[in-house]
């Protein structure tokens, strides 16, 4: 199936309300800790010291808030 059959597919049967729904429950129930080792990777790489954390937290909402645990950030050399 092309990606014009898709759509057309999409429109007849209705499916875009099942689709962002099972997005929002992709984001609400995604482990947020499976992005930590890459975010320590990436901060110690811009920042050229050593970055850790144990755990990431993120809440979505009106305010989004992001909660880090054990946070160790070295000295500048």
């Amino acid at each position: 199936m092309n990606a014009s059959g898709l759509t057309r597919f999409a429109r007849r049967h209705n499916i875009w309300p099942a689709v962002f729904i099972a997005l929002v429950l992709l984001v609400v129930s995604f482990n947020w800790n499976w992005l930590r080792h890459p975010l320590d990777r990436y901060i110690s790489k811009k920042t050229e010291r050593t970055f850790t954390i144990s755990d990431l937290q993120l809440r979505l909402g009106r305010t989004p808030t992001m909660r880090m645990r054990d946070l160790v950030f070295a000295n500048a050399k």
